[in-house]
């Protein structure tokens, strides 16, 4: 076997399904351990691209496991994953750098591989830190808990923009008179924008302070215009001409009043 695949370490079956449907959707082979040990063991004699941990494993713990799997294959990169609570988890420092890895919840992690996908598809190597690319991911999904994230404080409970009405507590989102459902990245994306409404918003910053990836300005560009992609879908009358949510090529975005 190559090393174009995926290894899943979950001691759960019906999560373990879970997690491998969604490396399916972004175009990995995926075979799946449920231990620790076994992962390892399969790790001397088979490298992979990505490897994709359970947190709370028995034994062996998912940082546990991560930091021994980078030292048997060093630049593998590794996705620590919290399928209850990513803020109950440990974060991993990479020795001698400043880069962290913190567990994601397993909705994020389709965004993530796909990132992966395209950087080893692309021979692209500008990996930090003597265990490859150090990938910053959010701990919490709320935005302004991120840690080393720009600081940013809670959202006024009621914002207002033009026609856009968002009660962040309430986790409502009305455009006229006409309530629309997001998900949970959607609706922390909008309330940033949001926040900093009549404010040119850059794609990193949004990547970083609300989606929790610390990612080059490209990867953010791609990662962030889907979500605003689908936001827009949502919130505008016309997408092809959109009156709230601007796109200002080059930089970012801009929610505004209306023109």
């Amino acid at each position: 076997m190559n090393g174009n695949w995926a290894l899943l370490v979950e001691d759960e079956t019906a999560t373990g399904r879970t997690l491998i449907d969604l490396l399916h959707v972004v175009g990995y082979g995926v075979q799946r351990e449920a231990s620790g040990h076994a992962a390892l063991a399969r790790l001397h004699t088979e490298p992979c691209e990505l490897l994709v941990v359970d947190l709370r494993l028995p034994e062996l713990d998912g940082v546990q496991l991560a930091r021994a799997a980078m030292a048997i294959r060093p630049g593998l990169h590794v996705v620590l994953v919290a399928a209850v609570d990513p803020r109950l988890g440990a974060t991993l420092a990479y020795p001698d750098t400043d880069h962290q890895l913190a567990p994601i919840a397993a909705e994020q992690l389709a965004d993530r591989a796909a990132l992966v996908r395209r950087q080893c598809a692309a021979g692209e190597d500008d990996r930090a830190g003597p265990f490859g690319r150090a990938w910053r991911i959010a701990d919490s999904p709320t935005f302004y808990d991120i840690p080393g994230s720009t600081h940013q404080p809670a959202p006024d409970p009621v914002l207002h923009v033009g026609s856009l009405m968002i009660n962040t507590q309430r986790h409502l989102v009305i455009v006229g008179a006409r309530s629309i459902e997001l998900t949970s990245l959607q609706f922390n994306l909008l309330v940033y924008l949001a926040t900093n409404c009549e404010r040119v918003v850059a794609q990193r910053e949004l990547a970083c302070n609300v989606l929790g990836y610390d990612i080059t300005n490209r990867e953010a560009g791609e990662l962030v215009k889907v979500h605003v992609h689908n936001i827009r879908e949502l919130i505008e009358n016309d997408t092809a001409h959109p009156r709230l949510l601007l796109t200002v090529r080059g930089v970012g975005y801009k929610l505004t009043a209306g023109r």
